[in-house]
């Protein structure tokens, strides 16, 4: 019973990754309004610009999740700190900004792509592979204390939900476009900072042999994998189908782009 009562006992810095993953996953949905907005006077209000912005957004976002997956192949500690070099790497970029000397150049749907990815593709990249990168970690820290990482997916579907609600409500009203520019740069540069933190602790003994461990792997057809992507693009499809509607009939402004996703994100942080 007491050996029962340890191995549910949560380690010393599990506030720390909760704090840390819910901070990236606010900062991924947080810019997306904003660059949406700088968008603004290059491709004017049509609901157009912030559709291929949300499709940007999508697809960089799944291409992060390929790259945490192709991570994955290494021990976590390296996962991260690859992760950490990458999100180093797209500071270079920051803050971000759309500049007006590019509004002549803005005049069809590859060149706004073109603008999005020079304006944060590296960092927007980065920030989405460090949500499994540091529950992967957690788990690893752990040991043999049992337990799993799952519930930092929870706040990390919290932190997008929030992150995203909290632009049209507090931010984009009260804040001009470069301050908070500025913002987003600097909670960036703190969230590497808690990375670094959570990099540096104590490696348990028994974590090497944890990540030696060999995993049991499930064959999973093809027929399965395909009814995955057909279940997710679903959804997806209805929900930019919405925003379409939406931003047709009432405007292209921030408060009516985040409605469709927040409730989007909001089914995944009940689920």
């Amino acid at each position: 019973m007491q050996h029962a009562v340890q191995n549910n006992t949560p380690t010393p810095g599990v506030a720390l990754y909760t704090a840390t993953i819910f901070l990236s996953a606010a900062l991924v949905f947080a810019v997306q309004p904003m660059l949406g907005k700088m968008l603004l006077p290059l491709v004017g209000g049509s609901p157009s610009g912030w559709l291929t912005a949300l499709a940007f957004f999508q697809v960089t976002l799944l291409a992060g999740y390929l790259v945490a997956h192709l991570l994955s192949r290494l021990t976590a500690r390296v996962q991260m700190a690859v992760t950490l070099g990458l999100l180093a790497l797209g500071g270079l970029m920051l803050p971000p900004q759309v500049t007006a000397g590019a509004a002549e150049d803005v005049g069809n749907i590859g060149q706004v792509l073109l603008l999005l990815t020079q304006s944060i593709g590296i960092p927007y990249l980065a920030l989405t592979t460090v949500s499994s990168g540091l529950q992967r970690l957690y788990a690893a820290q752990r040991g043999g204390q049992g337990g799993d990482p799952y519930f930092l997916y929870a706040a990390s579907n919290a932190g997008s939900f929030i992150g995203l609600l909290t632009y049209p409500v507090l931010v984009e009203p009260f804040l001009p476009l470069s301050v908070q520019s500025q913002a987003w740069m600097w909670i960036y540069a703190l969230l590497l900072g808690l990375i670094g933190a959570l990099l540096l602790r104590p490696v348990r003994q028994d974590e090497a042999a944890v990540q030696r461990q060999p995993v049991e792997k499930a064959v999973i057809s093809g027929r399965q994998r395909l009814n995955w992507v057909v279940l997710a693009f679903i959804p997806s499809s209805l929900s930019m189908g919405l925003t379409a509607l939406i931003t047709a009939d009432m405007g292209s402004v921030p408060l009516f782009w985040v409605v469709p996703l927040g409730l989007y994100l909001l089914t995944f942080v009940i689920a």
